[in-house]
């Protein structure tokens, strides 16, 4: 389970950011995942207008939000991808973040600690974000995977200096995902290393032409949709994220929930099999962590 949250704004100033956001990931997962990767990753976020490009070094995955028209995901690994119509992204934190008086400095940089416990369907998650200022805003409608939420009002031109989020399961939820030898809880992190101003060239929002990449015209809906515990989940998200939306007068619809759990669907499938490239190859090693560093992270974040 890989904790992706959005951040989107909405401003009117026109001198933007344009260059390259750098940070760094940290995630483990109680079992070996087919999809995820344990490990620590750089991540590097091209941006011009509302145009994203995100790529994973360690993974070679690389995710285009073409100036919300299409999003477009390759492997440099497998040579593959797909590009599909534009979809809402779903937040998975929201404007509920309640803030406290603990602030942080790192590199130069003081962030207030927000945190969020949510339970939903029997999937916990245990959420803090040191955020602050963002040097430079973002163009309207930009999305940056920055793995922090800057989602409605008080978050804009803001970004996360410090991440950290616990999933787990519980109940019923526990003993299926057990069973069927999944998730029972993962741990995320990031830290923001550096922002870098310069000239982005149009191309870099491109795939290389020599990749089988799938061009979908239209997004069918996901057959499992139809399966009444997919639809009961998906609605009951929804109604939590609209009435967190209420408050800047935003609203998504079943269709956006729909659009983007079949998004999901085709990264997840990319995903897969470029881990699995990666682990056939010896590209990756999944013993990187101990138990030290990893519940170290909880107070020193020490990765």
């Amino acid at each position: 389970m890989c904790a992706v949250v959005l951040s989107m704004y909405t401003m009117s100033q026109t001198n933007y950011l344009e260059g390259d956001i750098i940070y760094r990931t940290f995630s483990h997962y109680s079992h070996p995942s087919p999809q995820f990767i344990d490990g620590i990753d750089t991540v590097c976020i091209v941006i011009k207008g509302n145009s994203v490009h995100e790529y994973h070094k360690a993974t070679g995955l690389h995710t285009v939000y073409d100036n919300n028209e299409r999003i477009i995901m390759w492997s440099d690994n497998t040579k593959t991808g797909f590009s599909l119509p534009y979809v809402v992204p779903t937040p998975s934190l929201y404007p509920s973040l309640f803030k406290t008086n603990e602030t942080k400095t790192i590199d130069g940089k003081e962030g207030t600690l927000y945190k969020q416990y949510m339970s939903t369907l029997g999937v916990v998650s245990d959420t803090e974000l040191f955020i602050a200022d963002a040097e430079v805003p973002l163009a309207p409608n930009a999305i940056c995977f920055l793995n922090v939420s800057a989602f409605g009002k008080g978050y804009e031109n803001k970004i996360a200096i410090k991440y950290k989020v616990q999933t787990y399961q519980t109940g019923k939820m526990k003993e299926f995902m057990q069973k069927h030898g999944g998730d029972v809880w993962s741990s995320q992190a990031s830290e923001l290393i550096r922002i870098e101003k310069r000239e982005v060239n149009d191309n870099e929002f491109t795939a290389p032409s020599d990749f089988n990449i799938e061009y979908v015209e239209v997004i069918e809906p996901a057959p499992d949709l139809q399966i009444g515990l997919v639809r009961t989940g998906l609605k009951a998200i929804l109604k939590k994220i609209n009435k967190d939306l209420k408050i800047i007068d935003k609203k998504l619809t079943m269709k956006d929930m729909e659009d983007s759990y079949s998004l999901g669907i085709y990264k997840r499938n990319l995903e897969q099999t470029n881990a699995q490239y990666l682990r056939e190859n010896l590209m990756v090693t999944e013993q990187v962590y101990t138990e030290r560093i990893i519940y170290n992270m909880e107070e020193e974040w020490d990765y």
